[in-house]
């Protein structure tokens, strides 16, 4: 059986497009729990109108709590062999499944992952996907060294293991940006075969009020909070990576680099309050200032690179 995971916040205007993907399957053994995290729209009561039609449904409520606390109840709630994870305002294709869960058969894989076309607010298809996971990925080791060149990691539209997910992934809950990165970071300590296909699987959904397209430069309250959330996550990858860390030390500054990348791309270039200015110099010294051996790696990539973000510490 296959149990789909879906935490939902307020996702009313997108939820049906969602379920019917979800009761259009071909592959019949799998179950739905929706975990609705505290909304304060109609997103509850759509549910229970697809729970009334198909007794595979589920749902779930609870307050407020953040995605990685919805997924964790989902998970602790499902009872499949394996876990598929999609978003409530995204959905996929008929033989999503089937193809997913025939290619984990055969191969014996532990994540199967196929690919993604976009789509805009009205459903309307956009390009094929292209860039999350390489159709070279075959083991774990593959699988890490992608999320730390890249920094990209989105956990929906893997099927997994749920045994593997469950007894070694532990995300932070308090993470609102990058928390499918780092579960995907635990989980490629321990996944022997990864498989990737080709075929698309999943239909991505781009909001036009979502994060990517938000104008940080005019929200100066919105950038800080987005500031705010990827210090979070550059803190919770650096204290994965630490001494208790069961990670090669190879692999902790593989990770640590990951984390200055993340701090130069989407903290150094966003606008951020007086206040949170505290935690960026503070997250700097840590990442990079005090860090010699992430200088060291970075300044055998480019030592424009190095000097770039050497000058940072001058700005902040």
């Amino acid at each position: 059986m296959v149990s789909i995971i879906i935490p939902i916040y307020n996702l009313a205007f997108y939820l049906k497009d969602c379920l019917d993907s979800c009761l259009n399957q071909v592959y019949p053994d799998f179950e739905v729990v929706c975990v609705d995290d505290g909304s304060t729209d109609q997103s509850a009561d759509i549910v229970r109108t697809y729970v009334a039609i198909d007794s595979r449904i589920r749902l779930i409520q609870q307050k407020n709590a953040g995605v990685v606390s919805a997924r964790n109840t989902g998970i602790s709630a499902s009872h499949g062999e394996y876990l598929y994870f999609l978003d409530g305002d995204d959905a996929f294709l008929p033989d999503t499944l089937d193809l997913l869960v025939k290619c984990a058969e055969q191969t014996d894989a532990d994540i199967v992952r196929g690919n993604y076309i976009t789509m805009d607010d009205s459903g309307k298809n956009g390009d094929k996907g292209s860039l999350l996971f390489s159709l070279n990925l075959s083991n774990g080791n593959d699988l890490f060294k992608y999320l730390c060149n890249t920094g990209a990691g989105a956990i929906w539209n893997n099927l997994i293991k749920k045994e593997l997910y469950v007894r070694y992934v532990n995300v932070p809950i308090h993470l609102a940006v990058g928390e499918d990165l780092y579960a995907l970071l635990q989980l490629s300590r321990v996944v022997k075969r990864v498989v990737c296909v080709d075929e698309v699987t999943y239909r991505y959904r781009v909001r036009s009020t979502s994060v990517m397209n938000t104008d940080y430069q005019t929200n100066i309250k919105q950038a800080d909070c987005f500031v705010q959330r990827n210090i979070q996550l550059c803190n919770a990858l650096f204290q994965y990576a630490g001494e208790e860390s069961s990670l090669a030390y190879n692999e902790k500054i593989d990770i640590e680099l990951m984390a200055c990348d993340k701090m130069v791309n989407f903290i150094f270039s966003t606008p951020y309050t007086d206040k949170t200015r505290i935690q960026v110099q503070l997250l700097y010294r840590k990442l990079f200032l005090n860090n010699k051996s992430v200088q060291i790696r970075l300044l055998k990539r480019s030592w424009k690179c190095y000097l770039s973000v050497l000058r940072q510490g001058y700005k902040i």
